[in-house]
Formats: C-alpha cells, sequence, structure tokens
C-alpha cells in the first residue's frame, strides 16, 4: 500500500512524466480518425485531410477536437431544437461524452445547460476544453476516446504539458477574444509577420493560415 501512494505521489507531482507515458504516436492521420469515430461517432472521410493537415503542421489535438465539437456537422447531429427545453440539455450531455468521454453529474449538467442557454454552445464547449479537467487529462496532446493516446507530431517537440517554451498553439493566442481567429492585439510578433501570415489580408489569422505559414521563434512583443 505504502508502495502504491508513493506512486500516486510521484504522478501527482510531475504531470508531465505521467503525460510522456501514454501511447505516441506521430501518425496524424491515426489521431484524426479516432477523433472522427468518438466525436462525430462515424468514419473519417476525405474533408477530414484538413484535420491531418493541421496536425501535420504543428496544431494541437485540442483544435482540432474544438474544431469538430463546434462544427456544423456535431450541431446538426447532436443537437436539436426541436425538443424544446431539454435540447441544450441533451447536447450537453452529447458533448460530455464527446470532449471528456464521461456522463455530466447533475450539478454540471444544471450548470453547463445554463450557459448554453444564455451563450449558446460553443460557449459550453471552449469552456470544456479549456477546463482543468480536459488539460489535467488530455493536455494538447491528448486524443479523447483513444485509450490514452498522444498525438507526438511536430508541434509536441515544440510545447509540452507544462512547457511554455517554444511557440504557443493556436488556441492558446485565441483569447482576447476566443473567436477562431487572431487579431493584431492577439499576435505576440511583429506587425511584419502579421502581414505575411494574414494571406488573404483581411485583417485576421485563421487557424489554416496560422499553421501554413512558418512562425517566427523570435522577436515576441510580450
Amino acid at each position: 500500500m505504502f508502495r502504491g501512494l508513493v506512486f500516486i505521489g510521484v504522478l501527482a507531482a510531475f504531470p508531465v512524466l505521467a503525460y510522456a507515458q501514454r501511447p505516441c504516436t506521430s501518425d496524424a492521420r491515426r489521431v484524426v480518425d479516432e477523433l472522427y469515430r468518438h466525436i462525430l461517432e462515424r468514419p473519417a472521410d476525405p474533408g477530414s485531410q484538413s484535420w491531418v493537415r493541421m496536425l501535420e503542421r504543428g496544431g494541437t489535438v485540442r483544435d482540432v477536437v474544438r474544431g469538430l465539437v463546434q462544427s456544423p456537422e456535431w450541431m446538426s447531429r447532436f443537437f436539436n431544437p426541436g425538443e424544446g427545453s431539454v435540447a441544450n440539455e441533451r447536447a450537453v450531455e452529447n458533448m460530455f461524452r464527446h470532449v471528456f468521454g464521461r456522463h455530466p453529474d447533475s450539478a454540471e449538467l444544471r450548470s453547463y445547460t445554463i450557459l448554453a442557454s444564455r451563450r449558446g454552445l460553443n460557449a459550453v464547449s471552449d469552456a470544456m476544453v479549456d477546463s482543468r479537467e480536459y488539460m489535467r487529462t488530455f493536455g494538447d496532446w491528448g486524443v479523447p476516446g483513444s485509450g490514452g493516446m498522444v498525438f507526438c507530431g511536430r508541434g509536441f517537440s515544440q510545447v509540452r504539458p507544462g512547457n511554455r517554451t517554444g511557440n504557443p498553439s493556436f488556441t492558446r493566442l485565441d483569447n482576447s477574444p476566443r473567436d477562431g481567429q487572431l487579431s493584431w492585439r492577439e499576435w505576440p510578433w511583429s506587425r511584419g509577420t502579421f502581414m505575411r501570415v494574414d494571406v488573404n489580408g483581411d485583417g485576421v489569422i485563421s487557424p489554416s493560415e496560422f499553421y501554413s505559414s512558418p512562425v517566427p521563434t523570435t522577436g515576441r512583443r510580450w
């Protein structure tokens, strides 16, 4: 029993070490296939290649999870406005299964359903994917529903759980507000690099622009 307590204490003190012991794959296609099976509950199709490319260019698994749960397909399949007063509650239950891999307790179901009614389901998915539980369980690279798989592709070597060195992910930069795009105010590098990455010149940087362009490793503004 004492050995068990010591082992638990070591994992609590060194979460990154415990994280690193999980099965690791550099196969982005395998990761996306797992996420489609778990989150959309169907096999991946050719349209999923855009998510594969995002991972290969340095995107995080957490970015893909957020994108899938907020996708029009997820909303159309797992949220039915025709169910009236219980529509948000059932959508929250589905989202818990897909994001955390479990059912919510009564307090969680109530609070997230209230959030959905006030701010919409995207606010619910943001709250889940950015939660301490999600970061503790999956971090940026864990694959929900896979039995513990971790993606160790291009971005993993730059930013590991608990290590804020290297380039931040799109998700970490998109926080003021969290709207799926990066404004100049959120951009930590120079104006010149912002303009270069903003390929279509619309004044904001999308995930596809961010991960298809080389991001500088020096010259941070803050």
